[in-house]
């Protein structure tokens, strides 16, 4: 936690820690560090967790990897997230057998002869299913790419929550396709860019600033006795 997305906590440490004068008195910084320190362990754990799941991947699934970051939408924490939620892709003989597995299958009810498509159930891999909607949100952004146009044809006619759950289905069937056969997302045309986040970097924060601008707040609050309480 050494950076800050978020423009509105960008102030100077100045400004934070003469907000804080009149605040907060010393017992109540203290418990802030503690909570500091808790969330400098959780990270330690949550950094030491994720580089097990990336070498186990990388040593299991590389290829698998491979595959699905070249499909529009899908970055590197949803593609761990679909190989551990599908696991042996072998397991689902078609791609219809896989939606309806992650809950993407639409209803079916029939009605004078008719077949009626409804919404889809409850049922199914939950986390899946919420994983490809995310994706199919990417996707439905993404520029030049016949998944985006594909978002918007069918929005238009049934609109923007059917048209990212189809979205979502489509892009599953194309993952048990390209998994099942071992070949990457190829679409003429279109060539997938790796986007990086946009982090806004501010030296003073993170956790280690944190406790810095805590300690001269604290130190300030002694001096003049301005704390709260």
């Amino acid at each position: 936690m050494e950076r800050i997305t978020d423009r509105r906590i960008l102030k100077k440490k100045e400004d934070i820690i003469q907000s804080l004068q009149g605040t907060l008195n010393s017992s109540s910084i203290l418990i802030i560090k503690m909570h500091l320190e808790s969330i400098q362990d959780i990270d330690a754990k949550i950094s030491e967790l994720d580089a097990k799941i990336d070498e186990m991947l990388q040593n299991l699934h590389a290829e698998e990897l491979r595959i699905l970051l070249s499909v529009p939408g899908v970055g590197s924490n949803a593609a761990a997230n679909i190989i551990s939620e599908i696991g042996d892709i072998s397991l689902f003989e078609t791609a219809d057998q896989l939606t309806s597995w992650a809950g993407l299958a639409p209803s079916s009810n029939s009605s004078g002869g008719k077949v009626i498509n409804g919404r889809i159930g409850k049922t199914g891999n939950r986390y899946l299913r919420r994983i490809l909607i995310q994706v199919a949100h990417a996707a439905a952004r993404t520029k030049g790419s016949v998944l985006g146009r594909f978002y918007r044809r069918v929005m238009k006619r049934r609109g923007a929550p059917i048209a990212i759950v189809a979205l979502a289905r489509k892009i599953l069937a194309i993952v048990h396709h390209l998994w099942t056969n071992m070949e990457p997302y190829e679409e003429p045309g279109f060539k997938k860019k790796i986007r990086h986040q946009k982090v806004y970097e501010c030296d003073e924060f993170g956790i280690s600033g944190a406790f810095e601008i805590l300690g001269e707040a604290e130190d300030k609050i002694v001096a003049t006795g301005s704390g709260c309480g």
